[in-house]
């Protein structure tokens, strides 16, 4: 029969504080910041509890990987797959198509502890906001089941070597500290891997094992030090560190350090005693049903929201909703699977979890297979039901040019036999206009070229990679690839002298907020943009240059409201009319100004204001001919019939963007005349 550490309530005591931090910052306490690095926290108790327990069972000649992974499922796997069944089925009444396909492949993932593998390959720009995944929280799952596939061979070879405790935790010290040094140089280079993936972090579960074979603390006075310090790091963590701070490295260590003070055994101080507090405790026993269920119910009330954020009274309320749920799941679902006296052999105990797990995967799977399951949903609300569909278009044709690296679309008449060819240039608001410029380019008898080159890093054609840089944390290697991309597309119009117009498009004013000269972090972002296109337009004094003003921007994403207009699904009634497009936010309103100054400097530059005759009543439709245009709050959809694409194009009068072409025309003709 294995041994088993002694119980410390501290321990259940400091899972209370991980766990309430961690809803806290989730259900919307601004005063912690850091709420979220509760997370880290639980990896250092979880590394600390597991090893002990393994430490004492290899020890003893008793361990046993059946029966180590018999305790994991015990642990683990009823309350999650429990979870998991009961948000895809109330996903069933709530999401929209796409969403349900994201939580039905996730929940598959997640139910073999794959969470953050998921999140990994499936997060990115245009993926669903990771704030409206209802198994974002999984991912921490993930990373610690995937850490405990390896880490019990890892502890019994090296015990089985190194006899020392002593040498045993300076093994296990410099693992921490080469774990962390990679960790921190990760995020210099994929910090959506330093985040998600189980080898940036595992230094984080074994700063708990590294406790473990550390000698105990005798003096009282030493420990009571070491408890406050370990205290006021994790106050630091919680109060100074901001989700926009590179993380995790060396930003994850504040409160992993503080929870590993706390932990390490020594004698009883004054924290652990407050921790050990009878109502503290009960709250970290009920931490990991807490946190499998806070943020569903978070995240389906704001899908029934339609996005918004719950008020004040509503987060509480949700809190309270939680916490009830969590009692039940550890009192009727986590306690029977734990007690001893559900005596099933240890084999089938795992094969039952597993096969458990493959049920609750292939129900994932089923609604994945089948869409979303759209048959609950009206064929007009299945426009509106999802991101991708929302963006799809057929490109009518797409070729790949000498100097350009890979296939680019072609909008309009057919490239080769077009006489009067253009470029649109920009990032994903050149390339929400694909649709809508084809219509106008078919009237003015114009081929355009979309530069997918630029599109597929979102890179505007000012930046440059040496006059204006940009923010962009989630790929420290942004500027040096759009330095190279936009090179390779100015090199390919210097050779391509038959491309007389360059129409630009950018998001301008959410542009003017992350761009910055070199050796400075703040700039005037308007001021930069002009810069920057007059500087393009002088490097090509033979091409004329249109400007597009940015489309109106939404207060908050409409489509929700939208879809949940015609969908029938079960959300609350909302006006999307009271949603209102801001025609002119104070960015706009500077970059536009900018935009305009720098095209009537430049004698070959243009500026057409796309909300000019769209928004001349004082508002701007969202719908046309009975179709909604948006697909979020910035984004026009792409998925329109072309009578649709044809009006919103003459509403964003696109057309004046070929006057240009008409001058040019005109001016040789002239020529030809005087001759």
């Amino acid at each position: 029969m294995s041994t088993k550490p002694a119980y410390r309530p501290d321990i259940d005591g400091l899972r209370a504080v991980a766990v309430l931090s961690v809803v806290l910052y989730h259900y919307g306490a601004t005063w912690l910041p850091g709420g979220f690095t509760g997370v880290d926290m639980f990896f250092v108790i979880s590394g600390f509890v597991i090893t002990a327990k393994l430490r004492k069972d290899i020890a003893a000649g008793e361990f046993s990987i059946l029966g180590f992974y018999d305790g994991r499922v015990r642990r683990i796997f009823p309350a999650l797959l429990t979870m998991l069944a009961v948000t895809m089925a109330a996903g069933w009444f709530i999401l929209a198509p796409g969403d349900y396909a994201d939580l039905g492949e996730s929940a598959a993932y997640a139910a073999f502890g794959l969470g953050n593998l998921f999140f990994f390959w499936n997060t990115g720009y245009f993926d669903q906001a990771s704030e409206l995944q209802p198994l974002l929280h999984t991912w921490s799952l993930g990373v610690e089941e995937q850490f405990y596939v390896v880490w019990p061979a890892v502890l019994w070879l090296a015990m089985s070597f190194v006899r020392s405790r002593l040498a045993l935790a300076a093994v296990f010290v410099v693992i921490v500290a080469a774990g962390l040094v990679y960790a921190q140089a990760l995020l210099g280079t994929d910090p959506k891997a330093a985040f998600y993936l189980p080898h940036p972090r595992a230094w984080e579960l074994a700063i708990g094992a590294v406790l473990v074979f550390l000698p105990a603390i005798t003096s009282r006075v030493i420990s009571q030090l070491m408890a406050a310090i370990g205290v006021a790091l994790i106050g630091y963590s919680l109060l100074a560190i901001h989700a926009q701070d590179a993380f995790p490295g060396l930003n994850a260590a504040y409160g992993c350090i503080g929870a590993a003070l706390l932990i390490w055994p020594k004698e009883h101080s004054f924290f652990a005693a407050g921790l050990s507090l009878r109502p503290v405790v009960f709250i970290g026993l009920i931490s990991y049903s807490l946190y499998l269920w806070h943020w569903p119910v978070l995240v389906l009330y704001r899908h029934y929201l339609n996005g918004a954020m719950p008020s004040p009274a509503e987060s509480i309320s949700l809190g309270v909703l939680s916490l009830a749920i969590a009692c039940g799941s550890w009192r009727w679902i986590e306690r029977p699977f734990r007690r001893p006296s559900i005596a099933v052999v240890r084999w089938r105990m795992v094969s039952a979890g597993m096969l458990s797990s493959a049920v609750v995967a292939l129900t994932g799977y089923f609604i994945l297979a089948n869409d979303g399951a759209t048959l609950r949903i009206p064929d007009k609300a299945m426009q509106l039901s999802g991101l991708d569909r929302m963006w799809h278009w057929d490109c009518p044709e797409t070729i790949t040019l000498p100097g350009l690296s890979f296939p680019s679309c072609v909008l309009g008449r057919p490239w080769e036999t077009s006489t009067r060819k253009a470029i649109l240039w920009g990032d994903s608001h050149a390339e929400h206009l694909a649709p809508y410029m084809h219509q106008t380019a078919l009237a003015e008898d114009s081929s355009v070229l979309l530069v997918k080159e630029t599109l597929a890093a979102g890179c505007p054609a000012i930046l440059d990679g040496a006059t204006v840089l940009r923010d962009n944390p989630d790929d420290p290697n942004y500027d040096a690839n759009c330095m190279a991309q936009n090179k390779s597309v100015r090199a390919w119009l210097r050779t391509n002298r038959d491309v007389r117009l360059v129409i630009l498009s950018s998001s301008w004013p959410n542009l003017s907020r992350v761009i910055h000269s070199p050796g400075s972090s703040q700039t005037n972002g308007p001021q930069l943009i002009g810069e920057g296109i007059s500087r393009l337009a002088a490097e090509f004094p033979d091409r004329q240059f249109v400007l597009l003003s940015d489309v109106p921007q939404w207060r908050q994403d409409p489509t929700p409201c939208a879809f949940a207009r015609a969908a029938g699904l079960l959300r609350t009634d909302c006006d999307i009319d009271e949603l209102q497009v801001s025609m002119l936010t104070e960015a706009q309103f500077t970059t536009t100004a900018a935009i305009k100054s720098a095209a009537a400097a430049a004698p070959n530059a243009h500026f057409v204001d796309v909300i000019d005759r769209w928004c001349s009543s004082g508002e701007c439709p969202a719908f046309v001919l009975g179709d909604f245009l948006f697909r979020d709050d910035g984004h026009l959809r792409r998925n329109v019939s072309d009578a649709v694409a044809s009006e919103a194009a003459y509403l964003m009068s696109l057309e004046k963007a070929f006057q240009p072409l008409d001058n040019l025309v005109r001016g040789v003709a002239a020529v030809v005349d005087r001759r």
